[in-house]
């Protein structure tokens, strides 16, 4: 995404506009009817892709679950995540989140921010730029300002 795009905080936006894909393929075929034959390999590998990312997801491979969340200053929020039996990373290695409770179907990948070497738990430090780490940062608050008045979430 442009850096434009980026520093607004409009990931939808970015997002939609990338799923014109799907309208731009469909007139290329009609436009050039052999195009079929260079597309189907791609195709064929995203296509894969979204499988086994909907089926890892049905199944729960990987899921988790925060352990602790710390609101920094600058609308950053602190995740210290469960860390899954055999997974393994490397410095700048990235995952992809999903928190239902902010959105349901929406991941957002944020790299990892603790060293490797920690065996029971990885931790995500994210900005709120967007709509959606946004949100998470005010769910996070809202979450401390329950437990600080003792209160529990309905």
């Amino acid at each position: 995404a442009l850096p434009c795009v980026r520093r607004s905080g409009r990931f939808e936006l970015f997002y939609f506009t990338h799923l014109l894909f799907i309208a731009y393929f469909t007139l290329l075929m009609f436009h050039a009817p052999d195009f079929w034959k260079w597309f189907v390999g791609p195709l064929a590998v995203f296509l894969v892709e979204v499988l086994y990312r909907l089926l890892t997801t049905f199944f729960g491979h990987g899921k988790t679950s925060v352990k602790a969340a710390v609101l920094f200053p600058s609308n950053v929020t602190g995740l210290v995540i469960n860390r899954p039996q055999q997974f393994k990373f490397n410095p700048g290695d990235w995952v992809f989140i999903k928190i239902p409770s902010i959105s349901w179907m929406e991941w957002h990948p944020f790299t990892i921010s603790s060293a490797p070497e920690a065996e029971d738990y990885f931790t995500l430090h994210i900005r709120g730029v967007g709509d959606w780490t946004k949100k998470l940062h005010a769910y996070v608050k809202e979450e401390h300002e329950i437990h600080k008045n003792g209160l529990k979430r309905e």
